[in-house]
């Protein structure tokens, strides 16, 4: 199974917002990752963690509205810390994934035998790659497009706690040539699907 690490990262980090944009620190965020890859073992799973590598160059407009949209809701964290306004919302939309965290998380996936990559840029060219490769048999993101870039399965909405999730399959979209089709409805190619327990 390829996991999307940065999803998990981003889900992660924003239980424990206050901490990692104040202080920097990423101890919970281990913590918790570690625990989540412990669950898939024990839902009978091999996990590969499929890190973001570099920044596409074409996304550096996109990077720069984030940074400062960042930076704005850090302000807006900082204007409301008193204990009359709560903030932790500010600070959830201040999260910024920092390259010091990405580390923190591989040492302790090395640690414990985990299977990891960064990819040379997002993770998502890399799953699908790992994908047609036959090295992973199916993903877990939050991107159920990746079976159309070529995922052959993909597990999406996962609940961490019951099992539950979405998946997509890539056989479902038929064989039909999709680019001559005007409409596509989507209804039908979505199914629920426990996760072994």
């Amino acid at each position: 199974m390829g996991i999307d690490a940065f999803v998990w990262l981003h889900a992660l980090a924003t239980r424990h917002a206050a901490s990692v944009v104040l202080v920097g620190d990423f101890t919970s965020v281990v913590a918790d990752f570690i625990h989540r890859a412990e669950w898939l073992l024990r839902c009978g799973m091999t996990p590969t963690f499929v890190f973001d590598g570099a920044r596409l160059p074409a996304k550096d407009r996109t990077a720069e509205s984030r940074a400062i949209r960042r930076a704005t809701e850090f302000a807006k964290a900082q204007a409301g810390s008193s204990d009359a306004e709560p903030c932790e919302a500010h600070y959830r939309a201040a999260i910024k994934i920092e390259w010091g965290m990405v580390q923190m998380v591989i040492a302790a996936l090395r640690t414990r035998g985990f299977q990891y990559v960064v990819a040379p840029y997002e993770a998502d060219s890399q799953l699908v790659h790992l994908c047609n490769t036959g090295c992973i048999d199916a993903v877990i993101s939050v991107d159920s497009d990746l079976v159309v870039l070529g995922a052959k399965k993909v597990y999406f909405r996962v609940n961490c706690y019951t099992g539950d999730a979405k998946v997509l399959q890539q056989k479902d979209l038929g064989s039909a040539d999709l680019s001559t089709v005007e409409d596509v409805s989507l209804r039908g190619l979505v199914h629920f699907h426990g996760l072994a327990a």
